[in-house]
């Protein structure tokens, strides 16, 4: 993977970075600590051994200054727009780095599909940064019924050692109307026929 727009490094599994550059030394320092976790390194030793190439340049994602975004590449691999994580703590920047990176596994297994590849990234992402940080983070809704669905079934998922299809299918149905970040998603798809990757990695949290 490489980092940089005018300078480019390539990274290894738990490199050192003794340069200057604040952005590329935030990136390595998230990389390696989403390695450091059972699930993350299986997905980065997945994606750094792939053919594409997958690259975080310092530019703004199009949902804004407060997010980070997966820009899949026509041929494969992509770009994840990390301007962002200049703003945040290295707590949000593992969970974002994460999330974002578990959308390039899903696009070199099976591809990227609406809400139901969005909920497999919370998941992973949650997974990865309880695991790490060794605190339990709960997920919750809004205060609809639907909002109480989605919490209740991502909840059920995240602390669980095996995965549930049922659980899955409720988070994925209610998180459009039951989750603040739903409305980003409003025209995304929900799938009826898809075979879910985040299953081949719970338990979620390992401690």
């Amino acid at each position: 993977m490489r980092m940089g727009i005018l300078v480019y490094i390539t990274y290894t599994a738990g490199m050192e970075y003794k340069g200057d550059n604040i952005f590329v030394s935030t990136v390595i320092s998230s990389l390696n600590k989403m390695g450091s976790v059972k699930i993350g390194g299986d997905v980065l030793s997945s994606l750094i051994n792939s053919s594409n190439a997958f690259s975080f340049p310092n530019i703004i994602s199009e949902g804004g200054s407060n997010t980070l975004q997966f820009i899949p590449s026509e041929n494969g691999g992509g770009a994840i727009y990390a301007a962002s994580m200049l703003n945040f703590n290295s707590g949000t920047n593992l969970e974002n780095v994460s999330h974002e990176l578990y959308h390039g596994y899903q696009s070199e297994n099976g591809g990227i599909k609406g809400v139901n590849s969005e909920v497999e990234a919370y998941l992973f992402s949650r997974g990865v940064t309880s695991t790490c940080t060794k605190m339990l983070m709960s997920f919750s809704g809004n205060s609809s019924s639907s909002g109480k669905q989605y919490s209740d079934a991502m909840n059920n998922l995240i602390f669980s050692e095996k995965f549930d299809k049922v659980d899955f299918n409720t988070a994925v149905n209610s998180f459009k109307s039951g989750t603040p970040a739903g409305n980003l998603y409003k025209n995304s798809k929900i799938y009826k026929d898809f075979s879910p990757t985040i299953g081949e990695f719970f338990p979620l949290i390992r401690w």
